[in-house]
């Protein structure tokens, strides 16, 4: 029998099992389907406390700057900032005057975040280089918005949800209006010809020439239809990883039902190699897999109007590296159990375990501090992270990215040789 032959045999199974279907993907459309109808997202529907209304105060001391060109420019990226907010869906951004008292609106629910622009901000823009703007967790921008010069008031508790939803905006918000300008100011200072290009397409011209103006508020704003809600970019790959993991158990389950048939072990007698023939048993499972988190991305985007962050691509490396360790550590934990009630045991506690310690319940960043260091140690977190990067960050740091998926594929080698070794002398 071929190594193809075993691939074949067991997707045909596994297609026919209905109980494996839809434990891996009917359970889990379902399942974010309700927190959609509970939220109140679903196909778009939206409550007018789910808008939120953030104020900007730009608090730059104009006079100080003696240049024409700057004082426009510092006015420009105050404006793109409100512009910015005001042009996001569920979302309602204006400008405050100078000196107005914000607290009142604050207490009374008119505003739920005000974003001050302090009178740093422009001599931090000044010193910062384009490396510094693409990533934020290197330098000034580690801090966040105060590594910016700019502070977040809210009434909200500083670990309530929503809170660091209004921050995560406002950071990303701010990132994308200073780089163009970091950009432009570092390749204005060179006369390679590939920079001319890189500036014309930043339109660093018009940076430097344009005056910004407040767009009006958008109707679409107030009524839209909840197209790229930060809610379910973080949700839904949040609990796809969990269920990804969830084939451990279907994993478990069909090893040891083939175990007690004895078809496992007449196969050893094929002409095929060990790693072969476990092989093939754990790339039906993987294909089950990347099709269930296809479906999860695309349900995500057809029916809560997720989006797939600037990158979009990057995603796939991201969704073949967790299915491999999802499969990878199925195939260890099906080669350690050796009865049903171990699968329901063993498989269950592993699968929620990780998932609670990883974040998949909750945002990573909502974590204790030594919980989020701990959690390295599961595929979940390292799954997490790169999605975090892909669909939240403005500026995605794929070099970033790529190092999580190497580590996802690490575990996968260390649980596939690990399960190889199980099989060959205990399979």
């Amino acid at each position: 029998m071929r190594f193809w032959n075993i691939v074949q045999k067991d997707v045909i199974l596994l297609v026919r099992d209905s109980r494996a279907l839809f434990v891996l993907v009917i359970f889990p459309l379902v399942f974010i389907t309700i927190i959609g109808l509970t939220t109140g997202k679903l196909l778009g529907w939206k409550n007018e406390n789910q808008i939120l209304k953030i104020g900007v105060i730009d608090r730059t001391n104009y006079a100080t700057l003696e240049d024409e060109t700057d004082r426009r420019r510092a006015r420009n990226m105050a404006m793109k900032m409100v512009n910015g907010v005001r042009s996001g869906k569920n979302q309602r951004g204006e400008m405050l005057d100078s000196n107005c008292k914000f607290q009142e609106s604050l207490e009374n629910g008119n505003l739920d975040a005000v974003l001050e622009i302090g009178p740093e901000f422009y001599g931090i823009y000044q010193t910062l280089e384009p490396e510094d703007a693409s990533s934020s967790r290197s330098g000034v921008l580690k801090k966040g918005l105060v590594g910016l010069g700019m502070t977040l008031h809210s009434n909200l508790p500083k670990s309530s949800g929503t809170r660091s939803v209004i921050e995560q905006l406002l950071f990303d918000q701010a990132l994308k209006t200073v780089l163009p300008y970091v950009l432009c100011d570092k390749f204005h200072t060179s006369n390679v010809m590939v920079n001319v290009q890189i500036q014309r397409k930043l339109n660093c011209q018009q940076l430097r020439t344009e005056v910004v103006e407040l767009l009006p508020p958008s109707e679409e704003t107030a009524d839209s239809s909840g197209g790229d809600d930060m809610l379910y970019t973080v949700l839904i790959p949040s609990y796809t990883v969990m269920f990804v993991f969830f084939l451990i158990n279907i994993m478990a389950r069909s090893f040891l039902q083939e175990r007690d048939l004895g078809t496992l072990r007449r196969l050893r007698f094929a002409p095929i190699s060990d790693p072969g023939l476990v092989a093939g048993k754990t790339l039906p499972f993987l294909f089950i897999s990347l099709v269930q988190t296809g479906l999860l991305f695309v349900s995500g985007k057809l029916l809560f109007g997720m989006i797939w962050g600037p990158v979009p691509w990057m995603l796939i490396p991201v969704i073949c590296a967790t299915s491999l360790s999802a499969t990878s550590l199925g195939l260890l934990v099906a080669t350690i159990v050796r009865s049903d009630s171990q699968v329901s045991a063993y498989a269950n506690i592993i699968v929620i375990s990780m998932a609670g310690f990883s974040g998949c319940f909750m945002p990573r960043t909502w974590l204790p501090g030594p919980m989020q260091t701990g959690s390295l140690i599961f595929p979940h977190a390292w799954a997490l992270m790169a999605y975090e990067q892909l669909l939240v960050k403005a500026v995605p740091d794929l070099g970033l990215v790529w190092q999580y998926c190497g580590v996802l594929l690490l575990f996968s080698a260390v649980c596939f040789a690990a399960g190889c070794w199980r099989f060959r002398h205990n399979g």
